[in-house]
């Protein structure tokens, strides 16, 4: 999962400043992860990983889906 939010990381970081504007002129922002998991799974996200959406200042929201496929 790091992986992947660290080349998330690297795509929009270029534009934060960009992102930034358009949350101060009233657009909603958000980063919203979904996907499947099996019961009982999990993810961690580095510190690194964690310190650096922060510094976006854009919510994240993850939804898994724990539903039987």
């Amino acid at each position: 999962m790091n992986e992947q939010f660290l080349e998330l990381l690297a795509q929009i970081e270029p534009y934060s400043s960009g992102i930034n504007r358009l949350a101060a002129q009233g657009y909603a922002i958000t980063i919203s992860v979904t996907g499947f998991m099996g019961n009982g799974s999990s993810f961690t996200l580095t510190p690194d990983v964690v310190s650096r959406m922060a510094a976006l200042n854009v919510p994240l929201t993850v939804s898994p889906s724990t539903s039987d496929r």
